[in-house]
C-alpha cells in the first residue's frame, strides 16, 4: 500500500491485489480504526483531508462469502501544509543618500512575513524601476534638477505584496558646471560656397549635449559630432568661425579658436570655343573639338562600319559615314564598371537666348549594359551636372535626344559624355550627329502646293540629292543593271529613282543616299496624305528605306515609315497620313541604307502628297503679330512666338478640352482647362512643349518665352 498525489486535503493510495480460492470482490480502506471507504479496484482517492496534519491507512480485501483478509501494511501520510495568503508588512524608513545630478541611493527597514520576505520592488511613481533582494537600491538614469517620488513593495514566495512604504520626494542635483572650450577648430575642403568645420571633443563632468558653430556673433548651426559642413556662403568672401559646447543643464562652454576662412573665387564658365550655331558634329574627319579624358579607364573611338563585336553597336552612323563608340570588349578591360568620358568644345552661350543640344545614341546589346549620360559644367570643368541619363538594352535603332541649355544661357558651357560600362562586352554604345541650336527653326517657306505629284519623269523634279552621305540616287528607265534585283520598270510612265547598291565598298555595306523633296506649303490644310510605290526585291540583308519628315527646315528629321528586307518583285504602295505635320511647310526625304550585299537595289516611283482645306486657322487675327513671330504646328497656332509680354494665344480649328505645359525636362508646369489666352508670366525663359487634348487626339507644338 503507498500514498501519492498528496496535496492539503487529497491523496491517492494503491496497493497489490489480494488473492482468494474463489475471488476477492472488493477492498476496505480504513483511515486508523475508521473504514472511510469501499472500491473493487486497487486505488482509492481519499477526499476531505485537513492541511499538514498526519494520517495512517490501511486495506483489508473481502470475498463473497464475507471473509476479510489481514490489514495491509500502513500508509502514513501528512498532509501538505495551506496556502500562504499573508502578505508581508509594509517597508519603513524609507530615505536617500548620494544624491547626484543623474543618480541616488535607496535604503529602508525590512518586512516582515510569516514565511519570509523574498524581495523588494522599488517603484518612482507607477513605474517599476527594478528588484531587489536586499533593503538597498541604487537609482541611475535621472534628470538634473528634477522632483522624482520613490516607494518601496515587499514581496514574499507566494507572491504577496505589501502595502507600498511612504512615498520618499527626492530632488536630483543641479549642474553648474560647463564643458571645457573646444579645441582645434580647424577648416578644410573650403569652395566658394561651403568649408568644412572640425574639432578637438570639450569635456563635462556630466556629459557635452550639442556644438552650437558660430559665424561671428551669429550662430549657423549645431551639431552632436565635431564636425560641421557650412553652407550658403558667398564666393570671394572672408568669415571667422568659432564652436561652443554645451551640457544638458544648457551650461555653455568658453569659444574655441578661431578659424578664419576665405571662400575660393567665384566659379566662372569656360571661355572662347564656339560661339557660331547652329553647331554641328558627326566626327566624319575627326573628334572635332571633343577630347578624351585622362581621369578615365577607356577611350571613345571613330567607327564607320559596325563595332567588333556581335549582336551590340550600330551598322552604321545615322548622319554621314563616321560615329563615335565605346568598345566594351575584354573582361577587366573593357568591362566590367570602366569609365569613358569624352568632352566638348566650350560652347559660348553668353550672347544667346535659347539653347537646345540634340544628338542620336545607339544602345544595343545585353540588359546589363550600364550607362551613358549627358553631363554639363558651367564652371569650367570643376563641377558636372547630369542632364540625362539612360540605361539598358534599347534595341537596334538610334534614338533621338533634347537637351535643354537654357539654365547655362549668359556664359560658357562644356558639355560631356560619360560612359560606364556593365557586366557584360555586348555592350558598345555609339553617339552620333551632335547638333547646338541657338533658335527653334520654323517649318520651310515658298513651299510647292498640294495637289503634288513627282514620277521623276523627264528630271528629280524639284528633289534634292544630300551632299552628307555616301551615294547618290539614279532615274532609270526599264531594269536596274544588277540580276534578280529591282524593277524591270516604272511604277508609274516610264522613269523611277533607285539606288544602285553594287560594289563592295562602294555601294555596299552600309553605304547611305539622301533624296530630299522640295519645301510642301501644308499652311491652309487641316489633314494630308503622302502616297508613293516602292519596289524592294532581292536579297535579305537589303538594308533599309526610310521616309522620313521636317518641320524645321531640314534640322531634325523624324522617321514616319520604314521597310527592311526581301518584299518581293512587285511595286508596293503606300498611304501616310501627315495630318498631325500641317500648319505650316514641310519637307519628306527618303533616306537609304544599303545592306551587307550588292543585290539589294531599292526604287522610289509615283510620289503624291493630298491634303483637304481647312477653315481660318486662327480665331485671333493674324495681323496682330508678324509672319515671324507665328509658328502653326498641326491643327492650332501659337503667338505671339517668342512670348515676350506673358500671355500665349492658341488658334484652332476644333474643340480643345485641355493643355499641358513641360519644359525641356519633360516635367509638367502648366496644366489646365483649355482657354484661347494663357498665362505663362511665371514661366522663365527658355523653350516648352504644349500639349493639348482634343477627344482622344492629343496635338503637340513648341513656343519659346523670352
Amino acid at each position: 500500500l503507498t500514498a501519492s498525489n498528496t496535496t492539503q486535503t487529497t491523496t491517492d493510495l494503491s496497493w497489490t491485489a489480494s488473492t482468494d480460492n474463489v475471488g476477492v470482490t472488493g477492498y476496505d480502506v480504513y483511515e486508523g480504526v475508521t473504514l472511510i471507504g469501499t472500491t473493487a479496484t486497487t486505488s482509492f482517492n481519499v477526499t476531505g483531508l485537513t492541511a499538514a496534519t498526519s494520517y495512517s491507512f490501511t486495506v483489508v480485501a473481502r470475498d463473497a462469502a464475507g471473509n476479510t483478509s489481514a490489514a495491509s501494511n500502513a500508509a502514513n501520510v501528512t498532509t501538505l501544509d495551506p496556502p500562504d495568503t499573508e502578505a508581508p508588512t509594509s517597508p519603513t524608513n524609507l530615505s536617500a543618500s548620494n544624491v547626484t545630478m543623474t543618480s541616488l541611493d535607496l535604503s529602508w527597514t525590512a518586512s516582515t512575513d510569516n514565511v519570509g520576505v523574498t524581495g523588494y520592488e522599488v517603484y518612482e511613481g507607477v513605474n517599476l524601476l527594478g528588484s531587489t533582494a536586499g533593503t538597498t537600491f541604487n537609482v541611475s538614469g535621472l534628470s538634473m534638477a528634477t522632483l522624482y517620488t520613490f516607494t518601496i513593495v515587499a514581496k514574499d514566495a507566494a507572491g504577496n505584496l505589501s502595502v507600498p512604504s511612504a512615498p520618499l520626494d527626492v530632488t536630483t542635483m543641479s549642474d553648474t558646471i560647463a564643458p571645457s572650450a573646444p579645441t582645434n577648430l580647424t577648416a578644410s575642403n573650403t569652395t566658394q560656397t561651403t568649408t568644412d568645420l572640425s574639432w578637438t571633443a570639450s569635456t563635462d563632468n556630466v556629459g557635452v549635449a550639442a556644438y552650437d558653430v558660430y559665424e561671428g556673433a551669429a550662430v549657423i548651426g549645431s551639431t552632436g559630432n565635431t564636425n560641421f559642413t557650412v553652407s550658403g556662403l558667398t564666393p570671394s568672401t572672408s568669415y571667422a568661425f568659432s564652436v561652443v559646447a554645451r551640457d544638458m543643464a544648457g551650461n555653455q562652454s568658453s569659444p574655441s579658436n578661431i578659424a578664419n576662412v576665405t571662400t575660393l573665387d567665384e566659379a566662372t564658365g569656360c571661355t572662347g570655343g564656339i560661339s557660331a550655331y547652329p553647331y554641328n558634329e558627326s566626327f566624319e574627319g575627326s573628334f572635332g573639338g571633343w577630347t578624351q579624358s585622362s581621369n578615365d579607364d577607356l577611350d571613345w573611338l571613330r567607327d564607320s562600319a559596325g563595332t567588333p563585336s556581335n549582336n551590340t553597336g550600330p551598322s552604321a552612323a545615322i548622319d554621314g559615314s563616321v560615329y563615335i563608340y565605346v568598345e566594351a570588349s575584354g573582361n577587366g578591360t573593357g568591362y566590367p564598371n570602366k569609365r569613358a568620358i569624352i568632352t566638348s568644345p566650350c560652347f559660348d552661350l553668353s550672347s544667346e537666348s535659347i539653347a537646345i543640344f540634340s544628338f542620336n545614341y545607339h544602345m544595343f546589346g545585353s540588359t546589363d549594359m550600364g550607362s551613358l549620360a549627358l553631363e554639363a559644367s558651367g564652371d569650367d570643368g570643376v563641377t558636372w551636372n547630369t542632364l540625362w541619363s539612360q540605361t539598358g538594352n534599347q534595341g537596334n535603332s538610334w534614338q533621338d535626344v533634347f537637351v535643354d541649355l537654357s539654365a547655362y544661357l549668359g556664359g560658357g558651357v562644356q558639355l560631356r559624355f560619360n560612359r560606364l560600362t556593365g557586366g557584360t562586352w555586348q555592350a558598345d554604345i555609339a553617339v552620333d550627329n551632335l547638333q547646338l541650336l541657338n533658335e527653334l527653326n520654323s517649318g520651310c517657306s515658298a513651299g510647292l502646293a498640294l495637289p503634288y505629284s513627282e514620277s521623276y519623269e523627264s528630271s528629280f523634279g524639284d528633289w534634292t540629292q544630300s551632299t552628307n552621305d555616301d551615294l547618290d540616287w539614279t532615274r532609270i528607265s526599264n531594269g536596274t543593271p544588277s540580276n534578280n534585283t529591282g524593277p524591270l520598270g516604272a511604277s508609274d510612265g516610264s522613269f523611277y529613282v533607285y539606288v544602285e547598291a553594287s560594289g563592295n565598298g562602294t555601294g555596299y555595306p552600309d553605304k547611305r543616299a539622301i533624296l530630299n523633296s522640295p519645301c510642301i506649303d501644308l499652311s491652309t490644310f487641316n489633314s494630308a496624305t503622302v502616297n508613293f510605290d516602292y519596289h524592294m526585291f532581292g536579297t535579305t540583308d537589303m538594308g533599309i528605306i526610310s521616309l522620313e519628315i521636317s518641320t524645321d527646315n531640314g534640322t531634325l528629321w523624324t522617321s514616319i515609315w520604314s521597310q527592311t528586307v526581301n518584299q518581293g518583285d512587285q511595286w508596293n504602295g503606300v498611304s501616310l497620313d501627315i495630318s498631325s505635320y500641317v500648319g505650316g511647310g514641310v519637307q519628306l526625304r527618303f533616306n537609304r541604307l544599303t545592306g551587307g550585299t550588292w543585290r539589294a537595289d531599292v526604287a522610289i516611283d509615283n510620289f503624291s502628297i493630298t491634303g483637304s482645306m481647312s477653315m481660318a486657322p486662327v480665331t485671333t487675327p493674324i495681323e496682330q503679330t508678324s509672319a515671324t513671330t507665328v509658328s502653326e504646328i498641326k491643327e492650332f497656332t501659337l503667338y505671339p512666338n517668342p512670348v515676350r509680354q506673358g500671355v500665349l494665344n492658341v488658334g484652332f480649328t476644333g474643340k480643345i478640352d485641355s493643355y499641358k505645359i513641360y519644359n525641356m525636362y519633360g516635367q509638367v508646369v502648366l496644366s489646365g482647362n483649355f482657354i484661347e489666352s494663357i498665362d505663362v508670366s511665371q514661366l522663365s525663359a527658355a523653350a516648352y512643349l504644349i500639349e493639348l487634348q482634343s477627344g482622344e487626339d492629343r496635338l503637340k507644338g513648341y513656343f519659346i518665352v523670352e
